[in-house]
């Protein structure tokens, strides 16, 4: 009879670990999903995957590792036409999300970024190898739109800058000891961190209307 009573114990508690398994990963992604409805402006598609070995590690907070995925997420005004990305060793507190970054993915699209930058006076033009900006400046006492040559940089593993190389002014080259006070205005510099999670990207790659950004590390397999 004890024997029965312990193996019926044990099979309970084997039964509650397996279920815990698989209910407590899908309670603590419902959990985040809240919390990026809460934080994002909009999105769609979103597809999330949250684990621990064992599960029940979710319940303090903790997680081993999150995985998302999402179109059309805007944040703070700016559109991303596509995120992904990959995070391990996770610590939930409060609102904030601490963890190691192993891989992110962003497309942003030309028109989207082109709407965000409207305030700013600038359109980008965008080719693969080939970044250019329009203008209004002033140039010899004229408010003139020209159009700039320039390269698109990551500062600081979080800043998107385009920086000015050259001008075209009506088909002639504007000479360099020029550029400081003719683009003295054109230098942008977008803050991509705009996610509740651990955050970096490191490469930038112009495409056709778009760009995609980049982190990712060498060392995740």
């Amino acid at each position: 009879m004890i024997k029965k009573v312990l193996l019926i114990v044990v099979l309970v508690i084997i039964g509650i670990f397996v279920l815990s398994e698989f209910l407590v990963p899908e309670h603590a992604a419902s959990e985040i999903r809240t919390a990026l409805d809460d934080y994002f402006d909009e999105y769609s598609d979103l597809e999330l995957k949250v684990g621990a070995r064992p599960a029940l590690k979710l319940l303090d907070g903790k997680a081993d590792y999150l995985e998302f995925s999402a179109r059309r997420v805007r944040a703070e005004g700016l559109y991303f036409d596509a995120v992904y990305a990959y995070f391990t060793d996770l610590e939930f507190q409060d609102d904030e999300i601490i963890g190691e970054m192993k891989a992110l993915e962003l497309v942003l699209l030309a028109a989207d970024l082109n709407d965000y930058l409207v305030d700013y006076d600038i359109e980008l033009l965008l080719e693969p190898g080939s970044v250019r900006a329009l203008t209004p400046v002033e140039v010899f006492g004229q408010i003139m739109e020209i159009k700039v040559r320039g390269s698109l940089s990551i500062r600081e593993e979080r800043y998107l800058v385009f920086s000015p190389d050259s001008v075209i002014l009506e088909g002639l080259e504007i000479p360099r000891a020029w550029l400081d006070d003719v683009l003295k205005e054109v230098r942008l510099e977008i803050d991509l961190d705009r996610f509740p999670v651990p955050f970096r990207v490191e490469e930038v790659h112009v495409g056709e209307d778009k760009l995609l950004l980049k982190a990712e590390d060498n060392n995740n397999n």
